[in-house]
């Protein structure tokens, strides 16, 4: 699902703009050839009615069948996961996928418009997947797809975390990072935990476990995990497994 969601996004996105911008064209060359440039200089020409200029033309449609299958197995996902039931969201979670599945079969409606119906409704459809693909833009940062942009920000948290825990190791005045409560295993640098927990009071968030246990930040996340199956089966007995 990932996979197709991935690969059928950044090469129809790979296709599109350096087509909108011009870095891509082609040109006739002779009467039943095509030329291929690509920042004006001339690649490769390539016969009409060949294999080569078939799946050449017909790129963004192969793409777009790649996305369909990544977003059908989503959206079916979506709709018989019990656990993904409960916690999803319309708004954050299955409008996007509904956004990549308009611009998805939009565009395959260019192509049958061109193809099989002389070119009917053309600008209509054009139109519409012009809206659709603006609207998915826009939305990025409102919902589950706003990981393509925050998941490389992750990089800067490991850079911090290394610097300061090379600062420590080199500076013996300060004392070495905690261990998690439960199996010892190291946390990251002190002060990235004492930011952590400032951070989430400035949020609001408070994940006091008892005076026993501590803070939810004192555990590594394995430990985490199973804190947290440990409450569901003390909930729900039996039922939990």
């Amino acid at each position: 699902m990932h996979l197709c969601i991935f690969w059928g996004v950044l090469l129809s996105l790979a296709i599109t703009i350096p087509l909108t911008f011009g870095w891509f064209r082609f040109t006739l060359s002779g009467e039943d050839d095509y030329r291929m440039w690509f920042f004006g200089v001339r690649l490769f020409a390539f016969p009409l009615e060949s294999a080569l200029s078939f799946v050449i033309f017909h790129a963004l449609n192969f793409t777009a069948i790649l996305l369909l299958v990544g977003v059908a197995i989503a959206l079916w996902r979506r709709l018989h996961n019990v656990g993904l039931l409960i916690t999803q969201e319309f708004a954050f979670d299955l409008f996007p996928l509904v956004l990549l599945f308009a611009i998805a079969i939009t565009g395959l409606a260019l192509t049958a418009s061109s193809l099989f119906w002389d070119g009917d409704y053309y600008w209509f459809i054009s139109l519409v997947h012009q809206v659709v693909v603006v609207t998915w833009l826009l939305y990025l940062p409102f919902g589950k797809f706003f990981h393509i942009i925050e998941r490389p920000a992750t990089i800067g948290i490991t850079l911090y975390q290394t610097v300061h825990q090379d600062r420590e190791r080199e500076d013996w005045q300060t004392a070495p990072a905690a261990g998690c409560r439960r199996c010892g295993e190291p946390l990251p640098s002190a002060q990235f935990i004492r930011d952590l927990e400032l951070t989430l009071n400035d949020l609001g968030q408070h994940y006091d476990l008892g005076e026993t246990r501590g803070l939810l930040q004192d555990y590594c996340p394995t430990c985490k995990r199973v804190l947290r199956g440990e409450a569901y089966y003390q909930l729900m007995g039996s039922r939990f497994v």
